[in-house]
């Protein structure tokens, strides 16, 4: 009852509310879909109520991602009425606990399958895609928009910044220190070792980028929850996931206080560009789904290679590959993918200081990719047999919206060998 009393709500232009709900259980579709919701309530001069789900986690089988994404932020200079949040959040709770836990018996004991957006609140994820407006097997490529997340605002509560200062001084970490956040996906936090191995990389091959960074007078903190060993160790590098001091409004802290931040392409890689933040994406594996967003950003993608027959396959050539190749639900068998060495990491890195600190430009190389991927992923929309493709993804009109919106480069290193 409450789900469709917000819907309506949210579907009425004259409302001065926007509601919702992000995916409680992953950090970047959460961190993403609040950043796209922050652009579409600041447009409509809405202010936007986050519904966090929280009854009963171990009764009904999920984990909140990150308690603070949902909490403690300031967004668009507008103060949260926090009396009202808990009011809806309850009434919101109750018809979750009720309708998550039927859908677990049905699957449990009839093995009924049900989508994904039946398991948790959908609330507002339609309108700020624009699913309720657009139907993408009767609309032209080139009239879908991009979006425009360029200006938004979105800041911690003061006494939460207050309590992570003071938490922050406790490893070294002056107010005035220049801060660069540095996350390496592993297969150690998702145990994923045999599932899409090629996503993960050694935070070893960083040590390089690590020193160069100290060197140029950075403080470096490893990001994320648990890792693989790093056989580094300097008192300006701080390996935040072995250290008794993590919290969750730290997590986020972190990445907001950053000057840059080094990723790859995985969950926290979204709460730096909810923060606006510069980024350097390594070990890239996915081209349409997770291309470089802002102007300044810069990304570095991993060496492909044909199993069958061991011939590398250049950027542009897996550019035009089949989507079934640039579909991140798929898992790819026939190609490897070779990580970034430390002489490529190192690289890519003193370009992207030179873009943020020195105003470099794209090259030709740099600027004709991007074209011509972009001409790409209309051709593939264009194509029936690609288009099927494309449509069978989830949020598939998000993944549009978001790499037409996409102005960042891949690194030159990239594109040269």
């Amino acid at each position: 009852m409450i789900y469709k009393i917000i819907e309506k709500i949210n579907s009425n232009p004259n409302s001065k509310l926007f509601f919702i709900s992000p995916l409680i259980y992953a950090i970047g579709n959460a961190s993403e879909q609040i950043n796209i919701a922050t652009s579409y309530a600041n447009k409509r001069n809405k202010k936007i109520v986050i519904i966090k789900i929280f009854f009963f986690e171990k009764l009904l089988k999920y984990q909140v991602c990150n308690h603070s994404l949902y909490e403690d932020f300031i967004i668009n200079n507008k103060k949260t009425n926090f009396a009202f949040n808990l009011f809806i959040n309850i009434f919101v709770n109750i018809e979750f606990f009720f309708r998550r836990s039927f859908i677990l018996l049905a699957k449990k004991i009839f093995k009924i399958k049900f989508k994904e957006h039946y398991y948790f609140p959908n609330l507002g994820i339609n309108e700020i895609y624009g699913i309720n407006k657009i139907n993408l097997s009767k609309i032209s490529y080139d009239s879908i928009r991009p979006f425009n997340l360029k200006n938004n605002l979105i800041n911690i509560n003061r006494d939460k910044i207050l309590y992570c200062e003071k938490k922050i001084k406790t490893l070294n970490i002056g107010s005035l220190d220049n801060l660069v956040c540095l996350h390496v996906r592993d297969h150690f936090f998702r145990k994923d070792e045999n599932k899409k191995n090629y996503r993960n990389s050694d935070i070893n091959n960083y040590i390089d980028a690590i020193n160069y960074l100290i060197e140029n007078n950075f403080k470096v903190i490893r990001m994320g929850k648990s890792g693989q060993k790093i056989n580094f160790k300097h008192q300006n590098f701080f390996d935040y996931p072995n250290l008794d001091n993590a919290d969750d409004i730290l997590d986020i802290f972190l990445i907001n206080k950053c000057n840059f931040y080094i990723g790859t392409q995985s969950g926290i890689l979204d709460v730096a560009y909810m923060f606006n933040k510069p980024i350097l994406t390594t070990n890239m594996v996915e081209l349409y789904t997770s291309y470089t967003k802002k102007k300044i950003d810069r990304g570095i993608f991993k060496k492909v290679f044909s199993k069958r027959d061991k011939k590398k396959i250049s950027i542009e050539e897996f550019s035009k590959m089949s989507f079934k190749y640039h579909d991140p639900q798929l898992e790819i068998h026939d190609l490897c993918f070779q990580e970034n060495s430390a002489e490529d990491i190192l690289t890519g890195l003193k370009e992207f200081i030179n873009v943020i600190y020195n105003n470099f430009k794209p090259n030709f190389r740099q600027i004709e990719f991007k074209k011509n991927l972009k001409n790409q992923h209309k051709a593939f929309f264009n194509d029936q047999a690609e288009k099927q493709l494309m449509l069978n993804q989830v949020d598939n009109l998000k993944m549009i919206r978001m790499l037409k919106s996409c102005e960042g480069y891949l690194c030159d290193v990239s594109l040269s060998t």
